[in-house]
């Protein structure tokens, strides 16, 4: 388990035509936190990995937070909770991936 979570789903899914530049599946993880500090503040953490070179990843990384009150129900059920973020990964950026993944979450 990294950073408290533990994968839940994983599967390989038809990219949509706007994302299709080298290959037209890629992998999607979905993880949901079971300790440390997103236990309790999130549903899940979807990731969308892409080849975009010979030495790099993109990354589409949704962020499922979860809803507290009436507020937060609002919130999910008008997807207001997701947020949705894009980056790029290299070989070089490895050692730094947990702080990245941090940084992208809040």
């Amino acid at each position: 388990m990294v950073l408290g979570f533990k994968a839940r789903h994983i599967e390989c899914e038809e990219l949509p035509y706007r994302l299709r530049k080298q290959v037209p599946f890629a992998q999607e993880f979905e993880f949901v936190p079971v300790s440390g500090e997103y236990y309790g503040k999130l549903d899940e953490l979807e990731l969308l990995i892409l080849p975009s070179a010979y030495d790099r990843l993109e990354i589409i990384m949704e962020v499922d937070r979860k809803s507290r009150g009436l507020a937060g129900l609002f919130a999910e059920a008008l997807d207001l909770d997701e947020k949705v973020s894009r980056f790029t990964v290299a070989n070089e950026d490895i050692p730094t991936m947990k702080e990245t993944i941090n940084n992208y979450i809040f």
